[in-house]
């Protein structure tokens, strides 16, 4: 068995074809794990999760969604606009709020494993006033964790060093999901219980290939983040490639399949303190 520990399976890209994916996936003994974003984004992950046995679920909200559902509001009139541009906290908080909310519905739902993506994104967002917006909001997540006793997936674009600090300042281990930065931060984040999350473009990178045979295999976890991140030019990933990141790190490691297989499998276990079934 493996375990894809991030995709996006109600994207668009999926409409035409989802249960085959999903099936696909299935047949091949691989769970994937479903990262739902926002209100809408929640609900059609618990949706998921309740269709297909091979699918669980963490749920949260793109650090991104405080500039992105800023610009979605340009069509307002001249004073609403107004207001949002000089106060783009108050959208986002808003969305962070009604986020938790449903996060909180959920919380006892067996197949609800933890809360992510959340974290914080410097790479789309570059204001230093967002930024500081993003840093609140993550507050609020690590709190709701706290709260709910469910475990964080974190998203760190271009943001490592800072969202490491902030999880070591409150103790809290987290998958780092997508995870770009060196292999000092994966080091760091590894000493006080993180996980890296390997995506299927790794095999294209020297670099994160030299940070995979660094990074000890039980600090290891795997993910697709489909339908992006594709291993193969201008086509759509999907979970089925996790197997190919899964035989690129046995033959830097110079181990089994099944040796990865297993070893990552049992650290997801661990972590989201879950006994995944298909």
């Amino acid at each position: 068995m493996l375990i894809d520990t991030h995709a996006h399976l109600d994207f668009s890209q999926f409409d035409i074809d989802r249960d085959e994916v999903i099936r696909r996936s299935s047949t091949e003994d691989i769970i994937i794990i479903h990262s739902g974003l926002g209100v809408l984004g929640i609900k059609k992950a618990v949706e998921l999760t309740r269709k297909y046995n091979n699918i669980y679920a963490t749920l949260g909200l793109h650090p991104a969604s405080c500039k992105l559902d800023f610009c979605k509001h340009k069509h307002l009139n001249n004073n609403s606009y107004d207001i949002l541009r000089l106060h783009p906290g108050k959208i986002f908080d808003n969305l962070v709020n009604e986020t938790i909310n449903e996060i909180r519905k959920n919380k006892n739902n067996e197949k609800v494993i933890g809360i992510g993506e959340v974290g914080l994104d410097y790479h789309w967002v570059k204001e230093k006033e967002l930024r500081k917006i993003q840093h609140k909001s993550f507050e609020k997540f690590i709190q709701l964790s706290n709260e709910i006793k469910l475990p964080l997936l974190v998203h760190s674009r271009n943001a490592e060093k800072d969202c490491i600090k902030i999880l070591k300042e409150h103790n809290k281990r987290a998958i780092l999901h997508c995870f770009s930065g060196t292999i000092e931060l994966a080091l760091q984040a590894i000493s006080f219980g993180c996980l890296i999350s390997i995506t299927t473009t790794f095999m294209k990178s020297p670099y994160r290939q030299k940070m995979v045979s660094e990074l000890p295999l039980e600090k290891i976890v795997l993910e697709t983040d489909a339908p992006y991140l594709s291993p193969f030019p201008n086509r759509r990933n999907e979970p089925i490639n996790i197997k190919l990141t899964a035989q690129k790190i046995a033959e830097i490691k110079d181990i089994d399949f099944e040796t990865v297989a297993d070893i990552t499998t049992k650290n997801v276990e661990n972590f989201f303190n879950a006994c995944f079934l298909i």
